[in-house]
């Protein structure tokens, strides 16, 4: 069976490769810059008089939001502190744990939140926001930003559209350098390995039965000194998936690969998309382009979308949550050195 379904909501399956950057790359008519009482100052604004646009509250910094703002269709931005008065909608892209209370003011106060996939966000932490958000009948989503890269909404197309057929390996490296602080940025389970793990599903389309990992710690008495991890995951029907994950490279960049292997094609994306070779005279040099611009608009564009469609984002957090419970089955085999086997329904 192809693995043709449609995404979850709230990931935008719907910008292809075309109208996202013609999304991008139109301008709407410059960036207007306003107040709304108790929030920061609005980016974007919205040009267009048939419909009123949606207010969207952001976090993260102004000065990332600003080149995204004037690629918005029907919204704007503005900068979120404390008032969700303010504002239609919230988008949490803060790294590190955010105030679960925060949150929960906003779902109580019928604000849709969407929050960036985190460690933080841990299935407790799920459990208790999305039963405010059940009991408030507010719309909560999770968003893994891996899934909104350019490369990776063209791989996820190219699955849809049945070109690679049914998805058979999917192999992702990455390679870290170590934190600028290692103690205080350390977590049991690091957030790009937990996003790496939940992209791989998602690419894959279902549950693994069969769960291995590996893990070599820098100091076995420490996690913060450093790690390797392997991660081999076994589907019914003899597909699988393999994570390489290691946080002890040198100060400096870190290297991502993704390989996806189909029953009729394969296709690949590296870091190097993000490198172009330039010719000046003398030596060529790379030139890293920016994609961070255009995951956020992307992850921002379809959480708009997704709103005035009024589609159902349970799907979404229902991701994080099979993510974190294979996370927790690759935790036990590290433990036990051992393969999990799991009943898959």
């Amino acid at each position: 069976m192809r693995n043709n379904a449609p995404a979850p909501a709230g990931y935008a399956p719907h910008l292809t490769r075309r109208n996202f950057f013609n999304r991008c790359g139109a301008g709407l008519g410059g960036i207007a810059l306003a107040s709304l009482p108790g929030a920061g100052r609005l980016f974007g604004a919205e040009t267009r008089p048939a419909k009123t646009p949606l207010r969207l509250g952001v976090s993260g910094g102004e000065a990332m939001w600003r080149g995204v703002a004037p690629r918005m269709r029907g919204a704007t931005l503005g900068m979120f502190f404390r008032d969700p008065a303010a504002f239609d909608a919230m988008l949490f892209v803060d790294a590190g744990r955010l105030e679960a209370g925060l949150v929960g003011r906003c779902l109580s106060a019928n604000k849709p939140v969407m929050l960036v996939a985190d460690s933080w966000l841990s299935a407790d932490v799920l459990k208790a926001l999305s039963a405010t958000a059940q009991q408030t009948k507010t719309q909560l989503a999770v968003a893994n930003p891996e899934r909104f890269l350019p490369s990776r909404q063209l791989i996820r197309q190219h699955l849809e559209s049945g070109k690679l057929g049914e998805p058979g390996l999917v192999r992702l490296h990455r390679w870290e350098p170590a934190p600028a602080n290692r103690r205080s940025a350390a977590p049991e389970w690091p957030t790009s390995l937990l996003r790496d793990l939940e992209l791989a599903l998602s690419l894959m389309g279902r549950s693994p039965n069969s769960i291995y990992g590996l893990q070599r710690l820098a100091n076995e008495r420490d996690t913060s000194a450093g790690r390797s991890v392997l991660v081999h995951l076994g589907f019914p029907g003899g597909g699988m998936a393999t994570i390489d994950y290691a946080d002890r490279l040198p100060p400096g960049d870190d290297y991502v690969s993704l390989t996806v292997v189909g029953s009729s094609g394969a296709t690949y994306a590296d870091d190097h998309q993000n490198m172009q070779l330039v010719y000046r005279g003398g030596r060529p040099q790379s030139v890293r382009t920016e994609e961070r611009g255009r995951q956020l608009a992307a992850m921002a564009q379809g959480f708009v979308d997704d709103l005035k469609a009024n589609r159902d984002f349970s799907p979404t957090v229902a991701a994080w949550a099979g993510a974190l419970a294979v996370a927790d089955s690759v935790r036990r085999s590290f433990a036990s050195r051992q393969a999990i086997n799991l009943e898959v329904l």
